[in-house]
């Protein structure tokens, strides 16, 4: 057993995190939140996560949940319930969080102007990456996971004349819950091609929550499709990409606003126009994370 000396020593030890403890406010969900440094029991999970893309979401998901307090939240939650509350999207800025609160810093970073040739070197501190304008909170009147909105189609071809997508920012579990109908195959493939889990069509159904089919201009009663499964499988096998194509621009006109983003503002010492140096939360993670 450890003697009191010791466990007074490890009392010391836990204001570590205490100490390093960031703040952070979830926008969609309207809650603020304290994440905490990532500890050395998370290295094997991280490693884990990385290595294995089939169960990647969900793990990250889960090593989050264990690094955020819900302060304002008086009962004790789970990660099902951090899965439902939580936005796909506020969990961005919990992985800011998380970093800010383990690495402070991103490090050296090649910056190059997006005017210019000109390249220089500079560190980037996680706390220059947020600005005023860097979230914006939701504004509608009722919460983000009862929010939906029609973006319609028109095919007007014979038997269809309409195609409606009812779309929503997404929770985690919505997020989640698509992505476990996707291949573990595929998914590596996505990674491979593309640098993302998820392709264009799999990115709408994530925010899909039905999808209405009219066969005529006077049709009252469409053919309906609402469960994620169903929903996934019209998008990925019937939809022609431009539709895709097309609904999410409409989408990210509507929510796209609501993203946060991650810059550090530069003026160019060269041809001395301004631009923003962005960067990826998740990614900085992983890099810093793997340099460490």
């Amino acid at each position: 057993m450890l003697n009191v000396a010791n466990i007074e020593a490890l009392k010391n030890l836990e204001n570590l995190s205490r100490v390093k403890q960031r703040e952070v406010y979830c926008s969609m969900a309207n809650l603020r939140a304290l994440t905490t440094p990532l500890i050395a029991a998370d290295d094997l999970m991280l490693k884990t996560t990385i290595s294995a893309v089939d169960t990647y979401d969900y793990e990250l998901t889960r090593l989050l949940f264990n690094h955020t307090k819900f302060f304002e939240i008086e009962q004790e939650i789970n990660l099902s319930d951090f899965m439902n509350m939580i936005s796909y999207i506020d969990r961005q800025i919990i992985l800011w969080g998380i970093f800010a609160s383990t690495y402070t810093t991103l490090g050296d970073q090649v910056i190059n102007c997006t005017h210019c040739d000109y390249e220089f070197t500079d560190e980037i501190l996680a706390t220059q990456l947020i600005h005023e304008d860097s979230i914006i909170p939701w504004d509608q009147p009722v919460p983000f996971n009862e929010y939906t909105i029609p973006i319609e189609e028109i095919v007007d071809i014979e038997h269809i004349y309409k195609i409606e997508f009812n779309v929503s920012v997404p929770t985690i579990k919505q997020h989640l819950d698509i992505l476990s109908l996707i291949p573990s195959q595929k998914l590596k493939s996505n990674f491979e091609k593309f640098n993302s889990i998820l392709s264009r069509s799999e990115e709408l159904a994530s925010v899909t929550r039905s999808i209405k089919i009219f066969r005529n201009k006077e049709s009252e009663t469409p053919d309906v499709f609402i469960n994620p499964k169903d929903v996934h499988v019209v998008i990925d096998r019937y939809l022609l990409l431009s539709i895709v194509d097309n609904i999410l621009e409409k989408y990210n006109e509507i929510f796209g606003k609501y993203v946060p983003v991650f810059k550090k503002p530069y003026t160019c010492q060269k041809c001395a126009k301004d631009f923003d140096y962005l960067t990826d939360m998740e990614a900085s993670l992983f890099r810093r994370f793997l340099r460490g």
